[in-house]
């Protein structure tokens, strides 16, 4: 169960800083005036940029969303849709936390905290893409009863 919880958290928390830090780089780079010689290394660079900086400030939130997910998983009177809503808001919390960190530390003003909306986006597609613990811990019972 434990393991089930952390690869599930691993996959949400590293799809999300992946897919949007390239979601962001690549939505600013369409959104500039200037135009650049080659967009793809722009694009790609300031992906690796966004993805090392999140990854370095969300260390602490994957810690929280890891136990939520260990809690909410051990919680056999919930369903599985509730299961998840509550995984997501769990993972929105903790985004909100991770860039209110960065807000506060002032890497990042108020008017540019936009770049955290597709990490979050990503964190609430990937709890619903991704096969939870619980379900994965359901299924295995059921084979073995069979």
């Amino acid at each position: 169960m434990k393991k089930g919880a952390l690869v599930y958290g691993l996959k949400i928390w590293l799809s999300a800083i992946v897919f949007g830090s390239l979601t962001f780089s690549t939505t600013f780079e369409l959104t500039r005036d200037d135009t650049i010689p080659e967009p793809i290394k722009y694009i790609v660079f300031w992906a690796l940029v966004a993805s090392i900086c999140v990854l370095i400030f969300s260390i602490p939130g994957f810690v929280l969303f890891y136990f939520s997910i260990l809690f909410l998983s051990k919680k056999t009177s919930i369903s599985k849709i509730n299961r998840k809503l509550a995984i997501g808001i769990a993972g929105l919390v903790v985004c909100i936390i991770t860039f209110a960190l960065l807000l506060l530390v002032g890497h990042v003003n108020v008017s540019d905290s936009y770049f955290s909306l597709p990490y979050v986006a990503f964190v609430i597609t990937g709890i619903w893409f991704y096969k939870s613990p619980a379900v994965l811990l359901t299924s295995r019972l059921s084979s073995e009863q069979q």
